[in-house]
């Protein structure tokens, strides 16, 4: 039996000929369907299938309304670090993105929280400066490819807008943007709680320099998500200086830290971010055993733990007493070496009953 997203694909690219569907033909159709035609749409856009990427902004717009009114799944996330069931729209991958479509979605939906523009390539200055005036409730902004998003956008923005930030996500759009326009532009974001960020060009933007003006960053009281990636250049004198800032930390995640060692978590103590940890991911880099330990003493509320892709083998030994001191650790990615026989890691699961991912 073929699904209902599967059927709706071929009828609309059948009966429509990647043109347009009438809105009056639209709404007699049920809730349900028109929010799986908006669901293949949206999948469809973002993988660039050429029968459904040709699709007029008129089509686009009643399937839009449409899923902002009915879909509970597009309105509605689930982020403890915000606060539940935040008002949501995730327009990802979508091509038409302009200032019409994003004024008919606040027109249905004022009190907009939460907006996904990952992949939408028609970013600009203007659009990034419309975005927050057309929805006033907006906190949560995640960005990606904006490569047209100047300097200029970034130091426009007024203060009493990025003081209400609470979550920004700015994934491969600092292109042309400098880095200290970027730390500046963080620097205002006082109210922030989650922020992941990865730079086109890594080592100009996230860099020493940068994280060590992000350390005085009003925004460190607030912290709870961080995710860098490709932070190549950070070094752990700079990232412990951050780290050391942050009070309330839940989710630490570092990707590419080729310069790092890990020693940079000796600044997490039970004065700031250690009781509260919950999620630690530091892959393609090699923990000491003393940093292990110190983890394990420190962070015990801990309930994963991402350290793949090492350069070397994790410590089992240590591994082992951060597991004994970290009992809600369900999640575990390591690099193990041939200490570390198949019988011992079966057991890791046998007397820890709440391990329930491991990957190795």
């Amino acid at each position: 039996m073929q699904s209902l997203k599967t059927l709706t694909r071929r009828y609309i690219c059948r009966e429509c000929g990647g043109n347009t569907i009438p809105s009056e033909a639209l709404s007699r159709l049920p809730i349900h369907l028109r929010l799986t035609i908006f669901t293949v749409l949206r999948d469809s856009l973002y993988h660039d299938a050429p029968a459904l990427s040709a699709l007029p902004l008129t089509t686009l717009q009643p399937l839009i309304t449409s899923a902002i009114q009915h879909d509970d799944g597009l309105l509605k996330v689930e982020d403890e670090g915000l606060g539940p069931y935040l008002p949501a729209l995730d327009l990802s991958g979508c091509k038409y993105v302009t200032r019409e479509l994003l004024s008919a979605a606040a027109a249905v939906c004022p009190t907009l929280r939460t907006l996904k523009l990952e992949g939408c390539n028609t970013v600009d200055d203007q659009m990034f400066g419309f975005i927050f005036a057309v929805f006033p409730a907006l906190v949560s902004l995640h960005l990606s490819a904006a490569f047209l998003v100047s300097n200029a956008a970034y130091t426009a923005l007024a203060s009493d807008v990025t003081a209400r930030l609470l979550a920004l996500s700015l994934v491969r759009v600092q292109n042309d943007v400098t880095s200290q326009v970027l730390a500046d532009f963080l620097l205002r974001c006082s109210s922030l709680r989650e922020l992941a960020l990865d730079g086109a060009r890594a080592e100009e933007h996230i860099s020493d320099a940068f994280i060590n003006q992000l350390a005085d960053a009003p925004f460190t009281q607030t912290l709870r998500s961080i995710y860098i990636n490709r932070c190549s250049v950070i070094t752990d004198e700079a990232m412990g200086n951050f780290l050391g800032k942050c009070k309330r930390l839940e989710y630490l995640r570092l990707c590419v830290a080729l310069t790092m060692t890990g020693s940079c978590f000796a600044s997490i103590t039970s004065d700031n971010s250690g009781p509260t940890l919950r999620s630690l991911q530091f892959n393609n880099a090699h923990i000491a055993p003393n940093i292990m330990t110190h983890i394990a003493h420190t962070c015990t509320n801990l309930t994963g733990l991402g350290l793949a892709n090492s350069t070397r083998p994790t410590d089992f030994k240590a591994l082992i007493e951060l597991l004994d001191a970290c009992p809600k650790v369900c999640d575990l990615g390591v690099t193990l070496g041939a200490e570390a026989a198949a019988s011992n890691i079966v057991g890791c699961f046998d007397k820890r009953p709440n391990l329930q991912k491991l990957y190795f």
